[in-house]
């Protein structure tokens, strides 16, 4: 099983990575979870092999795979900080849904994220860019499918981590059939 997690940040991700890998753990009892972070794309990675997991099995439904910041963080923040992105963002939608990823947008109001990234510091993003972060999210996000909004500004209703698990076993599944 895939999930993605996008967001900005103070949206809650690691946050939600942490509950998924709990909810995992108690719903399974067994299996491996696995985090993969992403950082700012370096200008010698190749992004291909950078977003994509050459290891993953998508028939193993043993195993959780939870990307925390993946493609769409580098599509967002490379023109915002580094004046583009090298990110093919057709070919990483099309290899996820190959490989019936969830994609989860973790987003909070203005407000909230405004707050948690003041409170935590953070030496690469400057809290007066987050609206316009928020902002190319929006607009990336736009026209693109099978993504799934997670707002975090408030508590998570109840089986909301349950049910989320399940979709992405749903999904898995539906990958696996073929």
């Amino acid at each position: 099983m895939l999930i993605i997690l996008e967001g900005p940040d103070g949206a809650g991700k690691t946050t939600l990575a942490e509950a998924l890998m709990a909810g995992f753990y108690r719903k399974w009892k067994s299996g491996t979870f696995i985090v993969e972070h992403r950082g700012p794309l370096s200008p010698d990675v190749d992004p291909v092999d950078e977003y994509t997991l050459p290891d993953y099995d998508p028939t193993d439904m043993t195993n959780l795979v939870v990307c925390d910041r993946w493609h769409l963080s580098e599509t967002v923040y490379g023109p915002i900080y580094r004046g583009a992105s090298r990110v093919d963002l057709g070919f990483h939608e099309k290899w996820l849904d190959d490989r019936g990823a969830l994609k989860l947008y973790v987003t909070a109001p203005l407000s909230v994220l405004t707050a948690r990234v003041s409170e935590r510091g953070d030496d690469f993003i400057e809290v007066g860019h987050l609206a316009n972060i928020v902002g190319w999210f929006t607009r990336t996000l736009t026209g693109l499918s099978g993504w799934q909004t997670v707002n975090t500004g408030g508590p998570f209703p109840p089986d909301f981590i349950d049910e989320l698990l399940d979709k992405a076993a749903e999904l898995a599944r539906k990958k696996e059939e073929k």
